[in-house]
């Protein structure tokens, strides 16, 4: 009995062993190492570097195994996928490439696209530092200045501004290949309301925190043209043409941001306020808004900043007589004040929630008791 079991033991074993045998063979028949060059190496590894781990990787239990031997190829492959992977420099380089290839018919569309993609790379700070070493200024300066499409100009814009925004080294490197007083000029000729908008914010961004660096005659240029945006629409005469131009909420906000920040710095300029309309302006933003039935999150904060501004007018000393004089005539402005208040008060019930609007009622109630005291 035990010995024709201990037989059918072996006889099991054997067979087992068999079977594990030919499995075995069929695994090393179905896992042969592939030659390099059976795979297809992708300029972003992603699906290839997956099977190459997956594939090299320790069983699902983490069991200890014993290193098996690959084959040399393989590692040449994941050498060679890693040698072909493109950084951001290199894609970053491929479109400052075709953008400057005149030899390649470009669409508008196409230049548009590109100047996206650059755009994307940028928002990374190293990107932007990475830009400027290969070269990508000059050809942004350029295309600031297309005669192509609007589109172009402020897209090419809009990358410069953020590229030179917060970085003082890259601000006085741009100021010295002229890019501010390209910008001032630009404006200065612009009737496209998108192209206007982008040139303002690259002359704030320029601005940096060296605004008393600047010479005053420039800055009475750049204020003079700022207060082109404090109305909805303004008309301006360009090469003997009257363009009338409709500006955006976001370029009314820059334009109040960018006249108080250009005040504080240099308080001297308040003095030729009158002869710009600054007042009349911001009087025209605080009745905008609030005849506006819906006023909307980008509204709110435009006329905070205009009431930013009014107020710093107001306390500052330069601010002289027949400006004073300007605002104490005016019947607008402290019937809209009175409103614009009676406005946050309102928002203040609806939320419950006094916190959010101290400050904003705070600047109103100094600017009504600033009329009173004129009075």
């Amino acid at each position: 009995m035990l010995t024709n079991t201990s037989s059918s033991e072996k006889k099991n074993e054997n067979n087992n062993n068999n079977n594990n045998n030919n499995d075995n063979a069929n695994n090393n028949s179905n896992n042969q190492v592939k030659k390099n060059t059976e795979f297809k190496l992708p300029k972003d590894i992603g699906a290839g570097l997956l099977k190459f781990c997956l594939t090299h990787t320790d069983s699902p239990n983490l069991k200890e195994s014993k290193v098996v031997d690959r084959d040399p190829k393989d590692y040449e492959w994941l050498r060679a996928a890693f040698d072909n992977l493109e950084d951001d420099a290199k894609r970053m380089k491929k479109i400052l490439d075709l953008l400057n290839d005149d030899s390649k018919v470009k669409t508008i569309d196409q230049m548009v696209q590109s100047l996206e993609q650059l755009q994307f790379y940028i928002e990374d700070i190293d990107n932007s530092g990475d830009l400027i070493k290969i070269g990508g200024i000059p050809t942004l300066q350029r295309l600031m200045k297309s005669t192509q499409s609007p589109l172009i100009r402020a897209q090419a814009s809009g990358c410069l501004t953020t590229i030179c925004q917060n970085e003082e080294n890259i601000q006085a490197y741009f100021k010295q290949l002229g890019l501010l007083d390209e910008a001032i000029a630009l404006l200065n000729s612009e009737f496209v309301p998108a192209c206007r908008e982008k040139y303002l914010s690259l002359i704030s961004s320029l601005f940096g925190y060296e605004i008393k660096s600047i010479d005053a005659v420039k800055l009475e240029v750049i204020t003079k043209l700022t207060c082109s945006f404090l109305s909805p629409t303004v008309d301006l005469t360009i090469d003997d043409q009257v363009h009338s131009i409709e500006n955006s909420v976001t370029g009314m906000t820059k334009a109040c941001f960018i006249l108080r920040k250009i005040f504080i710095a240099y308080p001297k300029l308040l003095q030729v306020a009158p002869s710009l309309g600054i007042v009349q302006g911001l009087e025209d933003l605080l009745l905008a808004f609030n005849i506006s039935e819906e006023k909307s999150d980008l509204q709110v904060v435009m006329v905070e900043k205009v009431e930013l501004l009014l107020l710093e007018l107001l306390k500052n000393n330069e601010f002289n007589k027949d400006s004073r004089n300007i605002i104490k005539q005016s019947t607008i402005l402290p019937i809209q004040l009175e409103k614009r208040l009676k406005f946050i008060k309102d928002q203040e019930t609806a939320s419950k929630n006094t916190s959010n609007y101290e400050d904003e009622k705070k600047t109103v109630l100094t600017l009504l008791k600033f009329m009173k005291e004129l009075k």
